[in-house]
């Protein structure tokens, strides 16, 4: 029952804090900086508790920064600026403090897949597990460049066949940013774990 709580660990101090949020969260994580909480509401729409809000660490100046709660990660821009990176409806990221959103593929890119922004600071790395077409990123591993460039570098084809959540991509990054560790079927029977090395 309510209140709902968020609890921050501040690593540096050993401190822990709370504060209250309107509904139950689906998840939670925090910056690069450690200033900024990023908390996920199942609902979708405008306004409190719904989609993508960021609040300061101590739980001061709530700002919605996506409507749509779908797969995403903070990361850090060509700028060096804290920034939210999505992949559904569309690839794009949203600063933190200023709210200032950059669509980073078109419209049509990451139908649905995952995101880690936690490799090389600049870039993001999206695994897309449902797309169809020649749209950048279909049924890829790939950085994209954090500047609305569309610049993108292919890790790997993902190569999925089975629809099953374990066959989804679900790619991670090495913290130098070489390589990623994704998961595929390839068309067989079996899930495994591969490595791309840009």
């Amino acid at each position: 029952d309510a209140p709902w709580l968020v609890y921050v660990w501040d690593t540096k101090t050993g401190q822990f804090s709370s504060f209250p949020v309107p509904i139950n969260s689906d998840n939670v994580t925090m910056s690069h900086d450690g200033n900024h909480v990023v908390v996920f509401y199942d609902p979708t729409g405008a306004g409190t508790g719904k989609g993508i809000w960021a609040y300061n660490a101590d739980g001061s100046n709530g700002r919605q920064l996506s409507e749509i709660a779908r797969h995403g990660d903070p990361a850090i821009d060509q700028s060096g600026r804290q920034v939210w990176v999505q992949c559904s409806p569309s690839a794009f990221m949203v600063d933190i403090i200023t709210g200032a959103k950059t669509d980073l593929l078109g419209t049509n890119a990451f139908v649905n897949g995952h995101v880690s922004g936690r490799g090389r600071p600049g870039w993001a790395y999206f695994s897309d597990y449902q797309g169809s077409g020649t749209a950048p990123g279909t049924d890829q591993v790939v950085a994209v460049k954090l500047d609305g460039s569309q610049k993108v570098q292919v890790f790997a084809f993902a190569n999925r066949k089975a629809s099953g959540y374990e066959s989804q991509p679900q790619a991670t990054v090495s913290r130098d940013g070489k390589r990623v560790l994704f998961a595929s079927d390839y068309g067989t029977n079996g899930y495994y774990a591969f490595v791309g090395e840009a």
